[in-house]
């Protein structure tokens, strides 16, 4: 390369690794859905049986509602790319992060399991991690970082790797 060649190869470069901005984005939220589906699958029971899950463990799979209603956001915005990984599930944040529910509509909640019968005026519900304990795993085993290098490498020049 001379130096002539030089500006307008720095140029197409940056276009290039703008470019490339959403691949990696796109890359991470991916690995951490997969992971949290790995970590939602831990523990299967039947739908409709009792089922106490041990506090600070992720819920056990039962209906399968929980998994089913992952989702992430693709980008194809250059430079400044944002993907999110999350879940529309109505109570997948009280299981995340524990906390306290009660009817809206009735006086009690009533459900029905192996277990019985229940009438509640309210519900503690304890954490049952799994976003926090998938994305911890990503970053610790470098599945995370790697995805995110991998696909931005596969977007640029190979004269670039």
């Amino acid at each position: 390369m001379n130096p002539d060649e030089v500006i307008p190869f720095l140029k197409q470069l940056q276009v290039q690794a703008a470019n490339a901005a959403a691949a990696p984005a796109n890359a991470m939220s991916e690995t951490m859905v997969r992971q949290v589906r790995v970590e939602l699958n831990r523990v299967h029971h039947a739908p409709g049986m009792f089922w106490r899950a041990p506090p600070g463990r992720p819920p056990a799979f039962a209906s399968g509602h929980l998994v089913a209603s992952m989702y992430r956001t693709t980008t194809f915005n250059p430079v400044r790319a944002t993907s999110i990984a999350g879940d529309t599930a109505i109570y997948a944040a009280i299981q995340e992060f524990g906390g306290w529910t009660e009817p809206t509509r009735h006086k009690f909640m009533h459900w029905v399991n192996t277990g019985g019968s229940w009438f509640m005026k309210h519900v503690d519900i304890p954490e049952h991690p799994y976003f926090r304990p998938a994305l911890r795993t990503i970053i610790a085993d470098g599945s995370l970082q790697r995805s995110a290098i991998d696909a931005f490498k596969r977007r640029m020049p190979p004269f670039v790797r």
